[in-house]
């Protein structure tokens, strides 16, 4: 397909958006996009690459979707606000970087400070892990959607905001370190995948849905605290804590899901829900 290689653009006045499209790859070696909105569309090649990411100003907004190949954008300094990055292949990358020492390799790692604003987006999504380095903030904000095909791995600060984080792997040996961040939403969703949560406990300010999969955190003994519903409608959750539900949420058990805790445990209900 046909390839565009771009200069520096600029679109500072008003509300001005900068839109480009192409067959082929996406790439800059200069371009510094000043806008509004910087939408970036290619149906059959890259947006930026792992070296050399397209660079974002962080005044502008980002939409930046590849339909096959990878999607790598950059921001020298400051927050990038993000209204959607999305690759739809199985191997390909998501990157986003604002600093050099950024982590690719079929993986979303946050670099710097970066704002997740969905006012109008559609959301984040990586077939393959997602991380948040030491020192930075990702601020989930105004109903985000994420969705990490791989690991979850935090060693900075998560805000959730109201966002849901839907973890879709369908291989085993996924993990999860929440650095003590809570989630909002998260909903397990991969027919064959398996996640044990590693070093901290989780959290959820809102629900936690268990659709298809097995969620372990028995293995390592860590807790898990639910503020308000826990919907286990297909999948497996391995807890060896006890478990609390107090009155005004919801436990929902499917005659599909699976709930195994340890021995002389607790179970105590505010409303339970068993559906065929």
């Amino acid at each position: 397909g046909a390839n565009v290689s771009l200069g520096t653009i600029s679109a500072n006045s008003g509300n001005n958006n900068i839109y480009v499209t192409a067959s082929g790859n996406i790439t800059s070696n200069s371009a510094n996009f000043t806008a509004s909105l910087v939408t970036l569309r290619t149906t059959g090649g890259s947006i930026g690459t792992s070296g050399t990411p397209i660079p974002i100003a962080s005044t502008a907004y980002v939409d930046a979707r590849a339909g096959s190949g990878s999607v790598y954008i950059s921001r020298t300094s400051g927050n990038m606000d993000i209204k959607a990055v999305s690759v739809s292949g199985s191997t390909e990358d998501v990157g986003i970087a604002i600093t050099t020492a950024t982590y690719y390799g079929q993986s979303q790692y946050v670099g710097d400070n970066v704002v997740f604003n969905t006012s109008n987006a559609i959301g984040l999504t990586t077939s393959g892990n997602f991380g948040i380095d030491s020192g930075v903030t990702f601020n989930a904000y105004n109903n985000s959607l994420i969705t990490v095909g791989g690991n979850w791995t935090n060693s900075g600060i998560f805000t959730a905001g109201s966002s849901t984080v839907t973890f879709n792997a369908t291989l085993t040996g996924k993990t999860i370190n929440t650095n003590n961040q809570s989630f909002y939403n998260v909903i397990f969703n991969g027919t064959g995948g398996s996640w044990i949560l590693t070093t901290n406990n989780m959290s959820l300010a809102n629900n936690l849905t268990v659709t298809a999969g097995t969620l372990d955190l028995a293995t390592n003994g860590l807790d898990l605290t639910v503020t308000n519903d826990l919907l286990i409608n297909g999948g497996t959750l391995n807890a060896d804590i006890d478990l609390s539900f107090p009155v005004g949420s919801d436990f929902e058990l499917s005659a599909s899901g699976v709930l195994n805790f340890g021995n002389n445990r607790t179970f105590s209900l505010g409303y339970f829900n068993e559906t065929n």
